[in-house]
């Protein structure tokens, strides 16, 4: 359960899954283009493969990626000009932390009543 609320925010990209871990809109890359996993292409590779000299590939992103509106989700995701490392919050509230109220909702299904980072 927790698990499903916490967000990677980007920093290096490094320690962030491509395709599995939640990083775009408290989301997936697998969920957001409703694939399965025996579906991806390199299952290995993580944020920081899509990253140069601190900005997003956009050509790199469209070999894998085939839908402009995720792309455009990715890009507007801010990188660091400086490289510091990947960190995570709860994504089902504003501030980024835990509470056990979204917990709660998360656990019963109910809709997050907070705007999610």
């Amino acid at each position: 359960l927790i698990r499903q609320g916490i967000v990677w925010l980007v920093g290096d990209g490094k320690m962030i899954s491509f395709w599995f871990d939640n990083w775009i809109e408290n989301k997936s890359l697998c969920e957001i283009l409703n694939m399965d996993q025996d579906e991806i292409t390199n299952p290995d590779m993580n944020v920081c493969e899509f990253i140069q000299d601190q900005q997003w590939n956009v050509s790199k992103l469209a070999q894998y990626i085939g839908r402009g509106d995720v792309i455009q989700k990715i890009i507007g995701i801010p990188l660091s000009i400086t490289a510091i490392n990947d960190s995570y919050c709860w994504g089902l509230s504003s501030s980024g932390q835990f509470t056990t109220k979204t917990a709660t909702w998360l656990a019963h299904d109910h809709p997050v009543m907070e705007e999610p980072v």
